[in-house]
């Protein structure tokens, strides 16, 4: 269904009013802001006539603080003559921001605007900042300022922000100590009223600069020490806290440098100063630890009498940092006591100790049996020491022989053997305090089978030649199990044959002595260039002194031979009868040559003086087993008869 509007517009006129009202409203529309009953004829109601109402009261009315206290005035009015008027509300958005509000107006039931109205509209206020004004000034005369500039910032500022304040000059005029007297001048807007000018008188903030570094300075003035790190930092906190006009610290320790501190200012209102300052301490040495440990020593001795309780205890106490052990007896006959200390100024600790001495009570040993110390074990044994009252005691031990070290500690007797001797030696323990009631015990020693021959470093020996090496030994016992063995191994040759390959070795004891063992060997084979067979003796499972074996090459001497012979035939000569001689010569000869043990001559042809040696070389020299040769008959020399 199509709805037919019909537009109504009705113009009217109201006296004081610039500007023709028109008013509209659509058909089915009329009564917005009334009555919606379609059988009930609304009354129109003029928004023009109640925004001259309001005006006109306004204007009659005397200037406000402010457009709030405008508004509140006009909300809280009810006897409006504008008639169905059943509330106003204000608020500050009007055309100007400074003297106008803006006010919505809500009808009661029953009426409507005229035509072209919605019930909101602005007006204009009075404003007289006299108020605002000197609360303001009020306002500045009760804060503190670092300094005359800010002051001066402050107070434009402030009095800018007042309501219809167009222009804000400012002039010192007088300074009185800490505080500055300006004069301010002030212009307005349209519709704004207030003082011109007055006088403004502000207070500068108390400069603490100097105190904070006294302060400071204090922390660690004549080389002042503290004893942790805590009252550290709250002396520093108090010490910097005590100054008027300091609110809060805060105070931080360097994470590299421990002792460096940081402390953060916070100051009140009426005060300035640095924001933090920073220093270094010092920490005193803590005794605690020292006294503790000095007093349990002197706790764990016994002691005879109180004097000497008291004297020793007041020698332990005799520490760097102690100025003062004042001793006193509680109860002088259980050796209860009580000391008071005092420290010098780079130390600290307990103000005060007390405790019970131990009173003496002689000590006594149980029988402690003979002992031995068999070397082929150990040289070194340990004794358990038991009887009465030897703990705390001083107690002491000795040996009548320096081969053995006797030592006490911890309830046991150490013994130690110095040397590889079969010795007897006495042992004595006694309590240094009462040394006629120590007891004593023997100690023997079983030493050790040893090597005693000097060996050489390396020995060597010729090829298909048995030699051998003595060994003698010391204190060697086959019946406590003793055993020497040797073990041989290849150097500088790089085949994987085994030794026996090369050399034949055995190791025999004496039947007759049995300290006495016979190392034999030969090379069956020449060991490859700079071969060598390396022993070691293993006595008892440990590795002893060790050797190298090497083989020996024989020197060939069968050239010299042949030399010597070839000289017999070629410078001596025989007669007949005479071959006995020249046997001899040959023999006489070739046993002069080195090398040679024995020669063997035999005739081949005695008449041609042909003959053979035989010959036996000694150890270290070879060469041919025979050799042949002649010798040479004596020829008479022949002369000729010379013809005249």
């Amino acid at each position: 269904m199509k709805k037919t509007i019909t537009l109504l517009a009705a113009v009217s006129i109201v006296g004081g009013a610039s500007a023709t009202i028109v008013s509209c409203s659509f058909k089915g529309d009329k009564n917005k802001g009334g009555t919606t009953d379609p059988k009930t004829a609304d009354k129109e109601t003029s928004q023009v006539l109640l925004k001259a109402e309001i005006q006109k009261y306004l204007d009659e009315k005397e200037a406000f603080n402010s457009r709030e206290e405008a508004i509140k005035n006009i909300q809280n009015k009810k006897d409006w003559k504008t008639e169905g008027i059943e509330s106003l509300t204000g608020s500050l958005y009007g055309s100007n921001s400074v003297s106008s509000i803006h006010i919505k107006a809500k009808l009661k039931k029953g009426y409507v605007w005229q035509k072209a109205s919605v019930g909101e509209f602005d007006v204009v206020i009075k404003i007289n900042n006299e108020k605002n004004v000197s609360e303001v000034a009020k306002e500045l005369s009760m804060t503190y300022y670092d300094n005359e500039d800010e002051a001066k910032e402050s107070i434009r500022t402030k009095f800018k922000s007042i309501t219809g304040v167009e222009q804000v000059s400012v002039v010192r005029i007088l300074t009185v100590r800490s505080q500055l007297k300006f004069e301010v001048s002030l212009n307005y807007r349209d519709n704004v009223q207030g003082p011109e000018k007055l006088e403004v008188l502000i207070n500068l903030k108390n400069n603490l600069s100097t105190d904070i570094y006294a302060a400071n300075q204090s922390i660690s003035k004549d080389n002042k020490k503290y004893e942790s790190k805590v009252a550290a930092a709250k002396f520093i906190k108090s010490t910097f806290e005590s100054i008027e006009g300091v609110e809060k610290t805060s105070l931080v320790w360097d994470q590299w440098a421990p002792y460096n501190y940081t402390i953060s200012i916070r100051y009140d209102e009426k005060s300035k100063g640095p924001e933090n300052a920073e220093g270094v301490i010092q920490l005193k040495t803590n005794l605690t630890e020292a006294i503790k440990t000095v007093k349990n020593n002197f706790e764990s001795k016994e002691y005879k009498s109180s004097v000497s309780a008291k004297s020793a205890v007041e020698s332990n106490l005799k520490i760097e940092g102690v100025l003062n052990a004042e001793f006193s007896w509680e109860d002088e006959a259980t050796l209860k006591y009580n000391i008071k200390l005092t420290y010098s100024n780079d130390f600290f600790g307990p103000s005060s100790i007390s405790g019970t001495l131990l009173k003496y009570e002689s000590a006594s040993f149980d029988k402690i049996e003979n002992q031995t110390i068999d070397m082929r074990k150990t040289n070194k044994i340990s004794i358990d020491v038991k009887g009465k009252n030897l703990t705390n005691k001083k107690i002491s031990v000795s040996s009548d022989n320096s081969s053995i070290q006797a030592t006490y500690a911890d309830g046991k007797i150490t013994l130690v053997a110095n040397e590889n001797k079969n010795i007897q030696a006495v042992i004595k323990i006694w309590d240094e305090e009462e040394k006629e009631d120590g007891i004593e015990f023997t100690t023997i020693i079983l030493a050790k089978p040893e090597i005693v021959s000097k060996l050489e470093p390396e020995y060597g020996w010729y090829l298909n030649h048995e030699t051998s090496l003595d060994i003698m030994m010391k204190d060697f016992d086959k019946a406590k199990g003793d055993n020497l063995q040797f073990i041989s191994q290849l150097q500088e040759i790089e085949n994987s044959f085994p030794v026996s390959t090369y050399v034949e070795i055995k190791l025999v004891q004496d039947s007759e002595n049995e300290q006495k063992f016979t190392l034999y060997y030969k090379f069956i084979k020449s060991l490859p260039e700079n071969g060598k067979v390396k022993i070691a003796l293993k006595l008892n499972g440990e590795i002893g002194p060790i050797f190298t074996l090497v083989s020996k090459q024989e020197t060939d001497i069968s050239e010299n031979i042949d030399k010597e012979l070839n000289n017999i035939k070629n410078n001596y000569n025989w007669k007949q009868g005479q071959e006995s001689n020249l046997q001899k010569q040959v023999e006489s000869n070739l046993k002069l040559v080195s090398g040679i043990s024995d020669v063997y001559f035999e005739w081949i042809d005695k008449e041609e003086l042909s003959y053979k040696v035989t010959i036996n070389y000694k150890l270290g020299s070879t060469g041919e087993k025979v050799f042949s040769n002649n010798g040479t008959w004596y020829m008479p020399a022949e002369f000729k008869k010379k013809i005249l």
